[in-house]
């Protein structure tokens, strides 16, 4: 999966180079490149999802980036419309502990309880990082069947916690390998993560 500014230009590179992908429209509450605002993104991410709708190889998913950039208004755009296409969402939740206090701070709730009260969790939602879990969100993640993106040397190198793998699997909880990319990781090796993964 990329999440990234330009997916267009992603999917092009994805379907040249003949690899299997899943290219994630970032979202967010404020102007990125090639989107003005949230409503311009999720206009891009449709039409390239109707344009490559019957790819062999490239799934276009939406992206908002994180619970502390996308207010209730606009993940509820995305919602909608992944729900009326079908699509995956994919968006980087509790990743350091500071997020999740301040979410709590805010709202008066955890990022993942605030996303399940919005209808975002189930089958179709990635969740990347999810490095604190306490039992109640370990509770939603069962019940939603939502998945699990672990991204260890992105987690090591900003010492933002670990995703606990071994009590994910445990309890049944889809988890899956990522980078979260070269900014935060250095290298966007899927066999050296996975290799970090397995000696965490």
């Amino acid at each position: 999966s990329d999440m990234y500014f330009y997916p267009k230009v992603a999917a092009e590179r994805v379907h040249l180079s003949g690899m299997r992908a899943q290219i994630t429209v970032p979202v967010l509450d404020f102007p990125i490149p090639g989107a003005h605002n949230a409503d311009e993104a999720l206009h891009n991410g449709i039409e390239l999802f109707n344009d490559l709708a019957h790819h062999p190889r490239i799934k276009i998913a939406f992206g908002p980036h994180a619970p502390y950039t996308v207010g209730d208004e606009n993940l509820e755009k995305v919602r909608v419309m992944a729900d009326e296409l079908d699509a995956m969402i994919q968006m980087h939740v509790h990743e350091t502990a500071f997020e999740v206090e301040q979410a709590v701070e805010q709202h008066q709730e955890r990022p993942l309880a605030r996303l399940n009260r919005l209808g975002m969790l189930g089958p179709r939602f990635q969740a990347v990082h999810m490095t604190q879990i306490s039992d109640a969100d370990l509770a939603l993640l069962v019940e939603s069947n939502t998945s699990i993106i672990h991204c260890p040397e992105s987690n090591l190198k900003l010492a933002s916690g670990f995703c606990p793998v071994e009590r994910l699997w445990q309890a049944g909880v889809n988890v899956a390998v990522g980078t979260d990319g070269a900014a935060s990781n250095n290298d966007l090796d899927l066999l050296g993560e996975t290799r970090t993964a397995a000696l965490l």
